[in-house]
């Protein structure tokens, strides 16, 4: 039986993170970047304070180069004047949910394909047909990144599976992998290739990891992972490794593609809802690595939480209410 896929107008972004050497920059999506000391965890607000003002839903970094959206535009810090600068192009045909910087220009998903900010080039999707059939990447991706020129796109729509989208910037070329159940919700780059999440929670929870090539195709294929939810990954690295989060542990992936215990219970960090299926979403806006065996997670709700070493911090600015943090 096929489910019609019907993409929204009006998309939510989620929150996002990026480090510098010295700072942890969090967007929460609703037009705040917060900053904290990156190596005391210390809430800026001097920093804070200069890089409000703008609007900016998302954040990204490439190279040294520290970028912002607003939805429509997209600017660079200055750091010498303390302000964004917006860069010129155009704007996106349709409303964005999520954004990146690939082969050093900025992109988002828009609609049912990726624009280019500096140009405004657009990639349109190519239509699928499997479980699922339509064009695009549903509401939103569930994990988005970038190597080099290009962008990988994972997906997911409940127990109808899930793609990971390639696209080269380019050569403009697409390719795609498929699970009929999996959802594609954490993606890291490696020197091998991408290594993909594909996790599900319909009636039992579900994961198995992936390694996939620059055409998306499997090259080696975990083993299944029963009452498993693997809810994000990113690459270490410092490292070399790609770690995750699997329901509230911190996880290592191993070479054989499975899951070594780094950490218990992280924190009550919250599922989002599932439209697709009786179950959850991976509900993360941001993973990364800060350095030292410490990883930031940003929920798409809750405060951004430190963990590693055996702790967890949440990030709370002093404006915000602490007893409610994590919950």
């Amino acid at each position: 039986m096929f489910a019609s896929l019907v993409v929204l107008a009006l998309i939510a972004v989620k929150p996002t993170a990026v480090v510098d050497a010295e700072r942890l920059y969090v967007a929460d999506a609703d037009g705040t970047v917060r900053v904290w000391n990156r190596k005391t965890l210390e809430f800026d607000a001097a920093q804070t304070k200069k890089m409000n003002g703008d609007g900016l839903l998302a954040i990204a970094r490439d190279g040294e180069t520290l970028w912002g959206f607003d939805g429509s535009r997209a600017f660079t810090w200055d750091p010498n004047g303390a302000r964004w600068d917006l860069q010129k192009g155009k704007p996106p045909p349709m409303p964005c949910s999520a954004f990146a910087v690939v082969g050093g220009k900025p992109v988002g998903t828009c609609g049912p394909g990726v624009h280019r900010f500096t140009d405004g080039k657009y990639w349109d999707a190519p239509e699928f047909n499997d479980q699922v059939k339509g064009r695009g990447f549903g509401e939103a991706p569930h994990a988005i990144a970038a190597s080099g020129n290009v962008l990988a796109i994972g997906t997911g729509f409940g127990e109808w599976g899930g793609h990971l989208w390639l696209l080269d910037v380019s050569t403009g070329k697409w390719s795609k992998f498929y699970d009929s159940l999996g959802n594609a919700v954490g993606i890291a780059k490696t020197e091998k290739g991408w290594v993909v999440a594909w996790s599900m929670s319909h009636m039992m929870a579900h994961a198995r990891l992936r390694l996939h090539d620059d055409a998306a195709k499997e090259v080696v294929a975990g083993a299944e992972l029963r009452d498993r939810y693997v809810r994000t990954l990113t690459f270490d690295s410092e490292s070399k490794a790609v770690v995750g989060l699997e329901q509230q542990d911190l996880v290592k992936v191993t070479e054989k593609l499975g899951l070594e215990k780094v950490q218990s219970a992280v924190g009550q960090v919250k599922y989002g809802p599932e439209r697709n299926a009786v179950g959850v979403s991976p509900g993360i806006g941001s993973f990364i690595a800060l350095g030292g065996g410490r990883y930031v997670i940003v929920g798409t709700s809750g405060p951004p939480l430190v963990v590693g070493g055996g702790k967890s911090v949440s990030l709370v600015a002093p404006s915000e209410s602490k007893p409610d943090a994590g919950k």
